[in-house]
């Protein structure tokens, strides 16, 4: 069994934006900037695309032929109503590991650096999971309520507020076991 399965969620069938995982930029696809990030990673035993379709397959085996696994999920998984938790489920369950880390390819911008960094950071706290999030350190509600200020104090100095993490799904690690 690896320690270590990264996977690459790209779906054909985007409803927000059409074929968004296939969008060029620089003349590439849109989940090859983030597959390179993952790619260029020490850490992860064996990285997979998991996709939807075999034309989105083809395209990257183009691209990088066996320096790439495939995973081709089931159809009822490649829907817009698919939800993460059963897509990992189905790839835990068909590629055993100790560690899985799902990567969403609209993160395109995410180093390899952040990568390994967040996975000695799940390992060293042996953590059951870790997602992405970025740090907000400025006036935030939530249903147009103040969530980490009041308004019975004054406004205030935005370095003085708790920061407040937003998630930003560019990557979950689990343990696999715990997960299943």
């Amino acid at each position: 069994m690896s320690k270590i399965n990264g996977f690459i969620g790209c779906r054909l069938g985007s409803t927000r934006v059409k074929f968004k995982n296939l969008l060029l930029l620089n003349n590439k696809p849109l989940f090859t900037y983030l597959t390179n990030s993952a790619l260029a990673t020490s850490t992860i035993d064996n990285l997979y695309l998991n996709t939807d379709s075999m034309y989105i397959v083809d395209i990257a085996k183009e691209i990088y032929k066996d320096k790439l696994n495939y995973y081709i999920r089931p159809s009822h998984l490649g829907s817009s109503k698919a939800k993460l938790d059963d897509f990992v489920y189905d790839f835990m369950i068909n590629h055993p590991s100790e560690i899985t880390i799902f990567f969403n390819p609209c993160c395109l911008f995410l180093k390899n650096t952040t990568i390994e960094l967040a996975i000695k950071y799940f390992i060293k706290n042996d953590l059951d999971s870790l997602c992405a999030s970025r740090v907000a350190q400025t006036l935030c509600f939530l249903k147009n309520k103040p969530i980490n200020f009041s308004f019975d104090t004054g406004q205030p100095r935005t370095q003085d507020l708790e920061a407040i993490h937003c998630q930003t799904c560019a990557f979950f690690i689990w343990k696999t076991e715990t997960f299943i």
